[in-house]
């Protein structure tokens, strides 16, 4: 086609065309990831300078080889600024999930747990509710608890049965009321509950009675000395020192053993 003739657009007209493009195309990635969902991505492995072992981030030594950290709080951490925790941390590091305490027992809630539930969700993180596994309490009415005060949405990740109380009680006793719960919640939600627990519980009687059956999520502050096999936990609580910005003093932080999109397969329906 001949060019002959055709009028060059002016130096003034060319901006003020490519600053349209520009907010159209701002415009078009606001419109699919929208505040108050959480977005994933697929953030990359922190290049960080290894310290035995490990590296430095968070305030704390992390362990290599992870991309994807999340915390869990509850009301000792007073009111938090979740724009604050979701925004990055250094140049690749980012809080993905939380989970928030919401219930203990078969009374208890956590007073922090509704502005907790609706801020992740606001400013786009991925987020999760705990259970504090009381032995002395009925599971039916812990579980009863539990339900009344969490509703799960698409994109939640799954309830959690956090079990670190013995109060007294025999392995077989705890396995059974954790057994119940557990059948209670998974039926009540659609989805696999996760188990927090420690090195303890874990060798007692959880890895023999759930193990390969529910996500574990491996409370363990020694990083050099993690041995758990990777097909046996999900999620591995390796600090509960880290300093975040948003929240007032240490935290549990935590890593996910895949990367964010792997995440998402773990997510409420």
């Amino acid at each position: 086609m001949s060019l002959k003739g055709k009028k060059k657009s002016a130096p003034g007209s060319q901006r003020f065309y490519g600053l349209i493009a520009i907010g159209l195309f701002v415009a078009f990635v606001a419109f699919l990831f929208p505040t108050g969902k959480a977005v994933l991505r697929k953030y990359p492995a922190s290049n960080l300078t290894a310290v035995g072992g490990n590296a430095r981030g968070f305030g704390v030594s992390i362990p290599q080889g992870f991309s994807v950290y999340g915390i869990d709080v509850s009301r000792h951490q007073g009111k938090i600024n979740w724009k604050k925790v979701r925004a990055p941390h250094g140049s690749d590091l980012y809080i993905t999930f939380a989970f928030l305490k919401a219930t203990e027992g078969a009374t208890r809630k956590d007073e922090l747990f509704d502005r907790n539930w609706q801020l992740c969700r606001k400013y786009g993180m991925l987020r999760g509710a705990y259970h504090f596994l009381r032995p002395n309490r009925p599971a039916e009415e812990q579980f009863k608890n539990f339900a009344k005060h969490v509703t799960l949405d698409p994109g939640d990740l799954p309830p959690v049965l956090d079990v670190e109380q013995r109060l007294g009680y025999t392995d077989a006793q705890l396995s059974a009321l954790c057994r119940k719960w557990l059948k209670m919640a998974e039926e009540y939600y659609g989805v696999k509950p996760i188990i927090y627990t420690n090195r303890a519980y874990y060798k007692a009687f959880i890895k023999r009675d759930f193990g390969g059956k529910y996500p574990i999520w491996f409370a363990h502050y020694q990083p050099n000395t993690f041995s758990l096999d990777e097909d046996e936990w999900e999620f591995w609580q390796f600090s509960d020192r880290a300093l975040i910005q948003g929240i007032e003093g240490g935290v549990d932080l935590n890593v996910y053993k895949g990367d964010s999109l792997d995440l998402y397969d773990l997510l409420v329906d």
